[in-house]
């Protein structure tokens, strides 16, 4: 028997509202995510992360201000051991290794791995905590 999951702080950055607000159902009903923040630019993002400090955070690529990545490199400086998801429309290889060089954990495409998300989250409830 597996031990009972943590709840994994999460903040979810992503400009389109339909596809956060899916993606935020999503991750509610799994029980071992909490959404404390939700953010639809980088600025917004930042200031989530400064506020909340998640142990999680998933970022859309594109958002209004600037990119996901530009977010990413802000996060992984200030919170070396926060877990990075990148979920995004885009399908060109340069993206991801652009996102696994900056320090992203995942890379998903909305299109086809969007359910992943929620997978590798449940995953990283099960398994101890990280501490700085």
């Amino acid at each position: 028997m597996n031990p009972p999951a943590r709840s994994v702080t999460t903040l979810v950055v992503e400009d389109s509202v339909p596809v956060r607000e899916r993606l935020c159902a999503l991750l509610m009903a799994e029980g071992c995510v909490q959404i404390v923040a939700e953010a639809g630019s980088v600025r917004e993002g930042f200031l989530a992360f400064e506020r909340f400090r998640p142990q999680a955070v998933i970022l859309d690529i594109g958002l209004p201000d600037g990119t996901g990545l530009d977010l990413l490199r802000q996060i992984k400086k200030a919170a070396p051991l926060c877990f990075a998801i990148v979920l995004t429309g885009f399908r060109e290889p340069v993206f991801a290794e652009l996102a696994r060089t900056l320090g992203a954990d995942c890379f998903f495409h909305k299109a086809t791995e969007f359910e992943r998300v929620t997978e590798t989250l449940r995953a990283l409830a099960l398994e101890p905590p990280m501490t700085p």
